[in-house]
């Protein structure tokens, strides 16, 4: 395995592109505009307000929302390249093409560093974690999310790219000065995560479909059987490892973040929000713990 800036990755012709699609968003964006449009022009014909009002909003939210058609179409709009020797896996998501080139963003993994790919139907379950009125956090709402995933077995030392991955996660939008003054923008997408060190998740988004990218990879590698998972927040609280946790929750109350959130990913294929969900539960859950031998003393 390779490690690259995306500016260094070598071109060939030969390759296959995976991106996220150019023409759905241009028809998502094209049907807000158009819908804003009918809502303005009916507010005036029919003289009711309102109307033009959430004509004139709805072209407004519009306006701000141009980076996510913008960075369709941008040479960075790409997630995997699959070529003769091997795949190149950008980490970075396309909506953060603002970010400095100088970063580490892409992993090269050679075909004989991969000993299985499979498709992976996923549910995620999403909790509300905003806090109550009352401050208390049970019987909170959940939503969930239908995705599917490529999932990479790899046999080679992910250790650099586990790094990498968690240093992309908490980096910081750069500052932009704007008319009104300054602001950093970051994009909360994450399609690479890795799982237990070997294990490579690749959230499928693009075109063309998964189905292409794993028939790409089947005259290398070995094709599994597609799977499905479910990530419940039942599942996150009752992982059966208490020396990982302890050491974990350890790293944390010690104020050592990064390695808490590094030895978080490289066990448990979490996003951003799942890894705080996780180490704020192991954190609480020692309270309580502690809370309960004190009364008991």
């Amino acid at each position: 395995m390779q490690l690259y800036r995306e500016r260094d990755v070598p071109a060939n012709d030969h390759e296959r592109v995976f991106r996220y699609s150019r023409t759905s968003a241009t028809v998502v964006y094209a049907l807000l505009f158009g819908g804003a449009i009918a809502l303005f022009a009916n507010g005036v014909r029919q003289r009711i307000p309102p109307l033009e009002f959430f004509g004139l909003l709805l072209a407004v939210g519009v306006f701000l929302a141009k980076r996510f058609l913008v960075a369709r179409f941008r040479p960075s709009n790409w997630l995997v390249r699959a070529t003769d020797g091997g795949v190149y896996v950008k980490f970075r998501s396309y909506l953060n093409y603002h970010f400095s080139a100088d970063d580490i963003t892409v992993a090269f993994i050679p075909y004989r560093e991969i000993t299985a790919a499979r498709v992976v139907r996923e549910t995620v379950e999403k909790l509300d974690l905003s806090p109550r009125i009352d401050g208390s956090r049970s019987n909170r709402s959940a939503s969930y999310q239908q995705r599917k995933t490529a999932e990479l077995e790899l046999s080679c030392d992910t250790t650099a790219l586990a790094a990498a991955l968690l240093e992309e996660d908490a980096r910081p939008g750069p500052t932009e000065k704007r008319w009104y003054g300054s602001t950093s923008t970051r994009a909360n997408h994450h399609p690479v995560m890795l799982e237990k060190s070997t294990r490579l998740r690749i959230v499928w988004e693009c075109v063309p479909r998964i189905g292409r990218f794993i028939a790409a990879l089947s005259s290398h590698v070995k094709v599994d059987a597609t799977g499905i998972r479910i990530w419940s927040n039942e599942a996150i609280q009752e992982l059966d490892r208490p020396a990982l946790e302890r050491q974990i929750a350890e790293l944390a109350r010690a104020g050592k973040m990064r390695e808490a959130r590094l030895q978080t990913r490289l066990h448990f294929a979490y996003d951003n929000a799942q890894t705080q969900q996780f180490i704020e539960q192991l954190l609480r859950k020692q309270s309580d713990a502690a809370s309960v031998q004190r009364e008991s003393a």
